[in-house]
């Protein structure tokens, strides 16, 4: 069974996979059940899971360096302090190599970080909720402005219903 994991911040969820099964499996079911989230995010009082290490310096590094990164683009840099992207890219444990799903995308503020986590060895599939688009129809040209601005190669983006 491929490792991975989930890892919550507002409205998003992130799924690493060693191998494609995983990946394949939850877009094709279109389900993440909340206990796996929950076990993997920690217990209610926020708390890591036992035994979990802390990234190595050189991770560290490497988020830091990408997120400090001047080609990253303003509009993001703002959302920093809020949404504390280095903290969440390292308690994912995500790595070079690494397939990630960015679930509701929007502009890309984590699928361009990820990117360039996982590198060229590595895949973010980005995905939007098609229902997002009925309450927010200007939100349809939000993530392709993105890519237009930063276009990633290791980068797939699709809509999908999620009900």
């Amino acid at each position: 069974m491929p490792v991975f994991f989930v890892a919550m911040n507002a409205s998003r969820l992130y799924v690493v996979s060693k191998g494609e099964y995983l990946m394949k499996s939850i877009f094709s079911v279109g389900v993440i059940s909340l206990g796996l989230l929950v076990s993997a995010c920690g217990g209610p009082d926020g708390a890591k899971p036992s035994g979990e290490a802390e990234a190595s310096q050189s991770a560290k590094d490497m988020i830091a360096e990408i997120v400090a990164s001047p080609d990253r683009s303003e509009e993001h840099k703002v959302r920093d302090a809020g949404r504390k992207p280095a903290d969440i890219l390292a308690f994912s444990k995500i790595k070079p190599g690494d397939k990630v799903g960015d679930l509701a995308a929007a502009g890309g503020y984590y699928t361009a970080m990820l990117s360039r986590l996982v590198g060229d060895e590595g895949a973010v599939y980005s995905v939007d909720p098609s229902r997002i688009f009925d309450h927010f129809p200007n939100a349809r040209e939000t993530f392709p402005k993105y890519a237009e601005s930063d276009p990633r190669d290791n980068v797939s983006y699709t809509v999908q219903k999620f009900d």
